[in-house]
């Protein structure tokens, strides 16, 4: 992927476009201890393009509610004594919840409460739409992967080295020494879509297709910039829904990197925040478009 390929990508909207029309985005997200992942997650999927944001939260995590954009529909779920989602919440993602939505993240800031863990992978399994599995939801896949042979919609697990080694049991090291190889391998095998994050990020498909992105530098090792990338995969996936998946992915990457590498530049290499992020987006997207 290049800023070419990205323009290729980005045509313009027709003028008869309106919010549904160009992408719906669902997060399920947030925790008492976590509400900032969740919020990151759903500015950047708005930056990216989404024409409408949802979040499925616990109720009384009052913090995301003051943070959030005021643009974002939130939307209030059962939770348990700790202030993390609850199994409860299953019916709601089997009624329309999910029905009105292109596109679902699941994961950020959501807690490895064991009640929270049960929910997740039961969403896994009822969720029929393309979703990406992030944060404490790559958590309780580990040792509970088989629950994606039970998906039908495409699945999109974006782990960085850590994660994809406790999915594999491996120290994190073996990981790093064959991003690669491992990365295909995986997404043979599960059937999904892998983004391996990390210096440049790999993107491989069920089908062997393998992308070695090429942006972004030392400056997105911050906290929350990977719940930034999942809300830009998001509503990228929800935007164009006829392209190959993919090349959107990849394209997910290549923008994310490159808001990183706008941001850097401008503030230096230690002092970008993932928020940053979320303000480079509309220069990513008018250089691509100005190609």
């Amino acid at each position: 992927m290049d800023t070419k390929a990205l323009s290729e990508l980005l045509i313009r909207r027709e003028p008869t476009s309106h919010k549904k029309s160009v992408g719906t985005v669902l997060v399920i997200g947030g925790s008492a201890f976590m509400p900032g992942a969740p919020i990151l997650a759903c500015h950047g999927a708005y930056r990216a393009g989404a024409g409408l944001v949802k979040l499925l939260f616990p109720e009384s995590v009052y913090d995301i509610k003051n943070r959030l954009m005021p643009e974002v529909v939130l939307m209030p779920g059962f939770e348990e004594d700790n202030q993390s989602l609850s199994p409860e919440n299953i019916e709601l993602l089997s009624e329309e919840m999910v029905q009105e939505v292109d596109t679902v993240v699941i994961g950020p800031g959501m807690s490895r409460n064991k009640e929270t863990i049960e929910f997740i992978l039961q969403a896994i399994k009822v969720i029929d739409k393309p979703l990406i599995i992030d944060a404490d939801a790559l958590y309780a896949l580990s040792g509970n992967v088989n629950v994606l042979s039970e998906r039908t919609a495409p699945t999109i697990l974006t782990p960085h080295e850590g994660e994809m080694g406790r999915l594999l049991e491996i120290d994190y090291q073996e990981v790093s020494k064959k991003r690669e190889e491992v990365t295909l391998t995986m997404a043979k095998e599960w059937n999904s879509f892998i983004v391996l994050k990390g210096n440049k990020t790999v993107v491989c498909s069920p089908d062997g297709q393998k992308c070695i992105n090429e942006t972004g530098s030392p400056a997105l090792a911050t906290a929350g910039t990977g719940d930034v990338l999942s809300g830009i995969l998001a509503a990228l996936l929800a935007q164009f829904p006829n392209q190959k998946l993919h090349t959107v992915l990849s394209a997910g990457v290549f923008i994310h990197g490159f808001a990183g590498d706008l941001a850097e530049r401008d503030l230096g290499e230690r002092s970008v925040v993932a928020t940053d992020l979320i303000r480079y987006l509309p220069k990513v997207f008018k250089q691509a478009q100005s190609v």
